[in-house]
């Protein structure tokens, strides 16, 4: 009996992480131009995602009460950002969208001010909240797949940040959390080599993607 309870147990566990490889990555969305959906922004003001159209930007998805990926993306993120030709507001917008629809402008306002601190700048940086149906329609036109577990109380969700050029149109994407200015750079124009990571149980790393090379992560 203790055998068949244990080995009920990793079938359970084994399926866990193969249905997380399968929600959780990126797909070749580019050239996808992305739905005027609605959210809030850090002030609690509403916002459409058109407003963002008018330059091109970096758009991330993560959630404010994550225990441990998001930030580790956002914060290596806004600290190779530093080091990217141009500057935000003025050459490129950020727009964080939070995956949680149970997150709030406040919880916005934090995050906002941690990362914002840690670029060096707060201009054209966006923290926004919505509904859920709004944030899967973005993060399906995107190309960004991720779940929410119950069993786990947390998000199953890829690390990386998208690129996306003016006209709201998706351009590519950097996966992991190792950013570089040139990485981020390259995200505009070029894909690299093929690269494929499971958080948690493989790690994480990083990789330049025009979108149409998948990898997977999740916590």
């Amino acid at each position: 009996m203790i055998r068949v309870i244990a080995l009920s147990l990793l079938f359970v566990a084994t399926s866990a992480i193969a249905s997380d490889g399968d929600v959780a990555g990126f797909d070749d969305r580019r050239g996808a131009v992305l739905p005027d959906v609605s959210f809030l922004d850090d002030d609690g003001a509403a916002v459409h995602l058109s407003q963002f159209f008018g330059k091109p930007f970096y758009l991330a998805f993560a959630y404010h009460t994550c225990p441990q990926l998001c930030g580790l993306v956002l914060g290596r993120f806004a600290s190779a950002l530093r080091d990217v030709p141009g500057r935000s507001g003025e050459t490129f917008d950020v727009v964080v969208v939070s995956i949680d629809p149970h997150d709030s402008p406040q919880r916005s306002r934090d995050a906002k001010q941690r990362y914002t601190a840690r670029y060096g700048s707060g201009d054209g940086w966006h923290f926004l909240t919505g509904n859920d149906a709004d944030i899967h329609a973005l993060a399906q036109a995107a190309g960004f797949r991720y779940l929410f577990d119950p069993m786990r109380n947390t998000f199953v969700h890829p690390a990386g940040v998208f690129y996306i050029d003016r006209g709201g149109i998706v351009q590519g994407h950097v996966e992991g959390t190792d950013f570089t200015a040139a990485s981020l750079a390259a995200a505009r124009d070029a894909p690299s080599s093929p690269w494929s990571r499971l958080c948690g149980a493989l790690g994480v790393g990083n990789g330049v993607h025009s979108a149409s090379e998948i990898g997977r992560a999740h916590v």
